[in-house]
């Protein structure tokens, strides 16, 4: 299985756009990122720095292949918009 994913980066940060439920897919949820990365309803934004290598490394191990990412570059990110991720804590 060979997903493919946005990149959405300007000249000072990045993020790539991935399925919330491709990760519940992968078995992994918000909680398996950092509050460096951006969320909303449907997606997870992994900030480039932290979470997308992080993400890559789990991608490759999983299905024995790099995904595909395409590029998109803006002036400005609007992405930099979206809630920080949080964490969600389950009750016991």
């Amino acid at each position: 299985m060979q997903k493919r994913f946005i990149h959405y980066k300007d000249n000072q940060v990045g993020y790539l756009r991935v399925c919330r439920q491709f990760l519940q897919d992968m078995n992994l949820d918000q909680n398996d990122f950092s509050l460096c990365s951006k969320i909303d309803v449907n997606y997870m934004y992994l900030d480039e720095n932290t979470d997308m290598k992080w993400f890559i490394k789990e991608y490759t191990s999983k299905f024995n292949t790099e995904p595909k990412i395409k590029i998109k570059n803006s002036q400005r990110c609007t992405l930099r918009n979206k809630h920080n991720n949080f964490f969600v804590v389950e009750e016991v």
